[in-house]
């Protein structure tokens, strides 16, 4: 039975953030279309809403990145402290990266995230090149370079063995999976290209 709760726990304060993204607009000026999005209800309790965007984002040098961009809305107030204990159990959990990088992006992570309280909307903005870029409701809150961090936070989500399975499907809509997200981008920019 504590294994229950504490899955229930990680559950709700992992993806507590999120409530049917009804702004759009900030996502649009970023060019970005809706993939999906879905609701988690634990026992008829609506706990969030998540949304994910796909599109091309200009980099600094002018060029157009294939991005992916996770959008989640907060029902409850919840400590930056607790969003990232939660955080890094469901890395280890899913096998994400290494104890090592884990440690890091943690460290990295606690100097961006904030505590949120319930309506705000924290954003991830992950490019294929691999820089992730936070938002507070529509404003930019921080950035981390790593490579593998991006795809490591979305996995929280989007992983094939995450505890909101049924979230994912409905986030990755007719993708089959997070990699799928980039490769439909990137081949779709190529013939742009040619």
């Amino acid at each position: 039975m504590k294994t229950l709760y504490n899955n229930l726990a990680v559950l709700i304060l992992v993806t507590a953030a999120l409530v049917p993204v009804a702004d759009a607009r900030p996502y649009e000026d970023f060019g970005m279309e809706k993939v999906g999005e879905g609701r988690f209800s634990w026992f008829g309790i609506s706990l969030y809403s998540a949304g994910l965007w796909t599109g091309k984002v200009a980099t600094a040098d002018g060029l157009a990145e294939p991005s992916a961009l996770l959008s989640l809305r907060y029902e409850k107030n919840i400590r930056k402290e607790y969003i990232l204990k939660i955080t890094g159990e469901e890395w280890s959990r899913l096998s994400v990266g290494s104890s090592e990088q884990q440690q890091g992006w943690l460290q990295e992570l606690s100097g961006i995230l904030p505590d949120v309280s319930k309506g705000d909307s924290l954003s991830s903005l992950v490019t294929a090149s691999g820089s992730t870029r936070f938002y507070l409701d529509s404003k930019p809150i921080g950035l981390i370079e790593d490579p593998e961090f991006g795809r490591a936070f979305l996995a929280i989500w989007l992983h094939p063995e995450t505890r909101g399975s049924k979230l994912r499907r409905k986030l990755l809509g007719e993708y089959q999976g997070f990699d799928s997200l980039f490769q439909n981008q990137q081949s779709s920019l190529q013939k742009e290209e040619s």
